[in-house]
């Protein structure tokens, strides 16, 4: 063992309290068979070993118990293992462990260098510990060690002032001119930094003509689309780099691009994007186009209604919308009206006709009249929602009442909101009715047009909607349970002090908190909270994460589309087992796409098909995985709430990243994902047995 490396493990024993040797150097690691399927893993020989740190980290490294497990995972001579332990530590988002983290900056293995540059941002607390942090990266960035490329991605992600951004911009940039994974991890860094105010001036002023570079002649499409990204997040991409970045070969270089473009910029590039063969670039070049169009009489409105007529579906509804809301002279109200006649009866096809049908209510009331009543019948509920704000525009009551006493709870929600601009609280006994609802949406909608409400039966119906649902003990309930307890507050006294109190014990430390502060506030006392944890979900075993790395698993769609999927289990154990469980037991069956965001994010997997509604327990967030184009990752509300549903990544998605656990990628059926609608319909997703 070298010096360096006895002082490592001083360093990281020192901390955690293990007695364990540093790995060899790399060129005398021993060579191990890896098993088909199991390339990212640990050896099995490591089985328990990982079966024990995967425990510690859904635990968030609490116990002392915990902090033994990781310390000695961190001096395995496995680089799979010790690299877990690294993002174990990160994952913590404590800043007492960054002395453990820094040293194994220096680790012989690329992977664990690279997760220790990682969980030193995410352990990295305030100003102070931000310059610390800078420093030490900045450092090992000079010694050029394998794990550069994530070194100075992590340079980028630190709080930064102005003199701190164009240091770490200048150290940056070099490694530009490189060939290998460090250009990527400078593109990266760069990025998040130009994402920054202060780094945004530093990125301009002394990156841009080297990112310009990157952006004419970087080698893969993925590091020429983020150089402009960058440019474009720092302000910088003039019109000669986006002119040849839309004349770029891949569509995702030319998306960027379109994106990018300023009003001032030369209106041929506008124009050329609008007419790309690609979709994902006429998407992008609409929001650009927008914010030209002043009034009906604008030239550009001829512009949006011939993409109106798009054989994107994704580029249509974007252009009606755009139109309907710019361009009102009576040839687009008349197109509105051709569109919206054309909704079709059947269940599909319905998506076009229904922003027309929007964007004919805000302009004309009388033609839009017929239409938003037909949209309100629809036999699909995707549509039902777009009509009630129809409904609201042309103050069709009847029909806004209608849908609050719909069959689908995303219609009633919808409705909900719109009665409540339109009727205010005449409605309120049509809120109240929603709280007989154990839909955190739905709750969320109804507690919100109640507000300020005098009606004698809103405070016993909100207590009752809350003690209910609270005794679902589904962790997926915080939503709507804080949204209940904010009315409560609102409308309540030290007098119902006794229904609040046992929410002193809740499951959920959030519950807990507001209670805490209720009683405070109508008492002048404030008294003790103790959270009460719901039992974790069972964890994946060595031998499952080695079986799900060699299954596949196909989502079958209603239309006859597949995409396969192929798991993640030892970057993120917990939710690709999850994910194998749910699916194994015809969970997403007969499920839904119900977000759809074009050139973003395709988002599934709820059982309300809305984002609130979800499997009931949280998993915690794993986060380590990039947001590339055709990943597949966890949707959450805030950190560790995981509740089953997915999303895929339509685009590289950088700005996710360190934000969303990825847990899958999609090896077959982009062209399918890309295709999604609002609504589209999982048949099943089956499992493929490992060949």
């Amino acid at each position: 063992m070298t010096v360096r490396g006895t002082l490592l493990a001083a360093l990281v024993c020192g901390a955690l309290g293990c007695t364990a040797s540093m790995p060899p150097a790399q060129d005398q690691q021993p060579a191990r068979a890896v098993q088909p399927g199991q390339e990212y893993g640990p050896a099995p020989s490591m089985a328990a070993e990982w079966e024990r740190l995967i425990a510690a980290d859904d635990a968030r490294v609490r116990s002392a118990e915990h902090r033994a497990v990781v310390g000695s995972a961190l001096t395995s001579s496995d680089d799979a293992l010790r690299a877990s332990a690294v993002r174990a530590l990160g994952r913590t988002e404590r800043n007492e462990f960054a002395a453990t983290i820094a040293p194994l900056l220096e680790d012989p293995a690329a992977s664990v260098g690279a997760a220790a540059a990682h969980a030193l941002v995410e352990t990295t607390g305030d100003s102070a510990g931000a310059f610390l942090s800078r420093e030490i990266l900045l450092s090992a960035l000079a010694r050029n060690g394998p794990a550069v490329a994530a070194i100075a991605e992590s340079l980028g992600r630190l709080p930064a002032d102005a003199n701190a951004a164009q240091h770490v911009a200048e150290r940056i940039i070099p490694l530009l001119r490189r060939t290998d994974g460090a250009r990527l991890g400078a593109l990266r860094g760069l990025y998040f930094l130009a994402r920054q105010p202060a780094g945004r001036t530093a990125v301009r002023t002394v990156a841009a003509e080297a990112l310009g570079a990157a952006a004419r002649h970087a080698d893969t499409p993925r590091e020429r689309a983020l150089a402009v990204a960058t440019l474009a997040a720092a302000g910088a991409a003039d019109s000669a780099i986006l002119g040849a970045a839309l004349r770029d070969v891949d569509p995702q270089v030319r998306r960027e691009a379109a994106g990018a473009l300023q009003g001032d910029q030369s209106r041929a590039l506008l124009d050329a994007a609008l007419s790309d063969p690609h979709p994902a670039v006429r998407y992008a070049a609409l929001s650009r186009l927008a914010p030209l169009v002043s009034d009906a009489a604008d030239p550009d409105c001829a512009a949006l209604a011939r993409v109106a007529r798009d054989p994107s579906v994704h580029v249509a509804q974007t252009a009606i919308l755009l139109l309907g809301a710019k361009c009102a002279s009576p040839a687009h109200v008349q197109l509105f009206d051709s569109i919206a006649s054309a909704l079709p009866a059947g269940r599909d096809g319905w998506h076009r006709a229904a922003q027309a049908t929007i964007a004919l209510a805000v302009n004309d009331a009388a033609r839009a009249r017929p239409h938003v009543q037909a949209l309100a019948r629809h036999a699909n509920p995707f549509a039902r929602v777009y009509a009630a704000p129809a409904a609201r525009h042309i103050t069709d009551t009847d029909v806004l009442y209608r849908l609050a006493a719909d069959s689908s709870v995303n219609v009633r929600t919808a409705a909900v909101s719109q009665l409540a601009e339109t009727v205010g609280h005449a409605a309120d006994s049509v809120y109240l009715a929603q709280l007989d609802s154990n839909e955190s949406e739905l709750l969320m909608a109804a507690t919100e047009a109640l507000m300020g409400t005098t009606h004698q039966q809103a405070l016993p119906r909100l207590l009752d909607a809350l003690d209910r649902v609270s005794a679902l003990q589904r962790e997926t309930s915080r939503d709507g349970r804080q949204a209940l307890l904010r009315l409560i507050a609102e409308l309540g006294d030290a007098r119902i002090g006794d229904r609040i109190r046992p929410y002193l014990n809740d499951f959920d430390h959030t519950i807990v908190a507001r209670a805490v502060n209720m009683l405070d506030e109508w008492t002048g006392t404030r008294p003790q909270g103790e959270t009460r944890p719901l039992p974790r979900l069972p964890l994946p075993t060595y031998a499952e994460a080695v079986q799900l790395a060699r299954t596949g698993f196909v989502i079958e769609m209603q239309d006859g589309g597949a995409v396969t999927l192929r798991l993640l289990p030892f970057d993120a154990p917990t939710n690709a087992a999850r994910f194998a469980r749910l699916a194994r037991s015809g969970y997403f069956d007969g499920l839904t796409f119900h977000r759809v965001v074009t050139n973003f994010v395709v988002q599934g997997g709820s059982p309300g098909a809305n984002e609130y509604s979800g499997d009931g327990p949280f998993t915690r967030d794993e986060l380590g995985v990039p947001n590339w184009r055709g990943t597949v990752g966890l949707s959450t509300r805030g950190r560790d709430t995981g509740d089953g549903q997915i999303y895929i990544n339509l685009v590289d998605n950088v700005r996710l990243d360190h934000e969303y656990t990825v847990f899958a990628v999609v090896t077959a059926g982009m062209d399918v994902v890309d295709r999604l609608l609002e609504g589209a319909v999982i048949r099943r997703v089956v499992e493929r047995s490992p060949d």
